[in-house]
């Protein structure tokens, strides 16, 4: 795909592994992808967009941060572990 092709709801849906309707419910609460409306009712998302909201949903886990990863140590009530 070219960095800054314009792709329709369904074409950026498929792109993200969603449903259309995803989209168009984010759009309507404000949220998601950025887009673009042409003339009035026409909706086009830049692919640039669709990759950088997806880079930005990102989630980082301790496997892949080390620095998220919690020192434990057994709780003093005995039920179990505790972040120190």
């Amino acid at each position: 795909m070219h960095p800054s092709s314009k792709l329709t709801t369904k074409e950026a849906a498929a792109y993200l592994r969603l449903q259309p309707g995803t989209l168009e419910a984010w759009r309507c609460r404000g949220c998601g992808p950025k887009f673009q409306k042409i003339g009035g009712r026409r909706v086009l998302y830049d692919s640039s967009d669709l990759l950088e909201f997806a880079r930005d949903c990102t989630v980082l886990t301790a496997d892949t941060c080390p620095g998220l990863a919690k020192t434990t140590m057994p709780s003093s009530t005995g039920r179990g572990f505790e972040s120190k």
